[in-house]
């Protein structure tokens, strides 16, 4: 039976979300994704393909390219050589 309004949809709690991206981040270790694409993938929580790329927002595509860039200065190529990740 039908009341006229639209079902409520399903969310995820912040918790689950959570735990799915800590998850996802270590699976992409375990199977060798660079280091400074797990940590854009955890600052902005985007997937970046060669094919999805393209139907990223610019907005998207420079808070990806930041984080690259901020893992690169502070990991890769720190100004202090006890900074480590």
């Amino acid at each position: 039976m039908s009341t006229g309004k639209p079902a409520q949809p399903p969310f995820m709690t912040e918790e689950i979300l959570s735990d799915l991206l800590d998850q996802t981040a270590e699976m992409m270790g375990s199977v060798g994704v660079d280091p400074a694409i797990i940590y854009a993938f955890r600052k902005t929580g985007l997937i970046v393909t060669k094919q999805n790329w393209r139907q990223m927002s610019q907005l998207q595509k420079i808070a990806y390219e930041r984080a690259i860039e901020e893992f690169d200065q502070t990991w890769r190529n720190p100004k202090d050589p006890q900074q480590q990740p």
